[in-house]
């Protein structure tokens, strides 16, 4: 029972990073958050603890199969051609040629296979620690896109790489 002698909804239990709802959870019943080593990848298993390196490997390996996706997606669309007002206005046979090029379904089934391993990484990290990890994405495929493709990189385009780099380092410490 509560202060106002009412029976609970449900039931809170408030760890200590969570004692300013304290109040509000003593109006509410009691709410169970989970504990900060449990967000962040060493989530409480039947067969122990989970280390963090597994949830950044899977992070890293779903990066590279998106940077990847991207590279066979341009690839695809080169051998396709520009995409203009004039095959816009007959789309039927601009779709036909796009999903039956092979490496632009090489592609997409790469994305597919990097989302099911980002559900993985959902499932054990939060999101707003995981998802600026993705940012290294802005980095693999411009370095990518240089070697495979031959695709130039501006000064500028190495500076901002380098400051995504950056924020990715604070992030991944925080």
């Amino acid at each position: 029972m509560n202060a106002n002698g009412k029976q609970p909804l449900f039931s809170i239990r408030v760890d200590s990073c969570y004692s300013w709802i304290a109040p509000l959870a003593a109006e509410m019943g009691e709410l169970t958050f989970p504990r900060r080593a449990d967000r962040m990848g060493a989530r409480i298993t039947g067969r122990g603890e989970r280390p963090m390196w597994k949830s950044l490997a899977l992070i890293f390996v779903s990066v590279l199969i998106g940077v990847f996706g991207q590279l066979s997606l341009k690839t695809g669309m080169t051998q396709v051609g520009r995409i203009d007002a004039a095959a816009l206005a007959h789309p039927l046979p601009l779709l036909l040629r796009i999903f039956t090029t092979p490496i632009i379904l090489a592609g997409i089934a790469l994305y597919i296979i990097g989302t099911l391993i980002w559900l993985v990484v959902l499932s054990r990290l939060d999101l707003s620690f995981a998802y600026p990890l993705v940012a290294t994405t802005y980095v693999f495929t411009p370095l990518l896109a240089h070697l495979l493709l031959k695709e130039p990189i501006p000064a500028m385009r190495w500076v901002g790489i380098a400051l995504i780099l950056i924020g990715v380092y604070i992030v991944a410490r925080a």
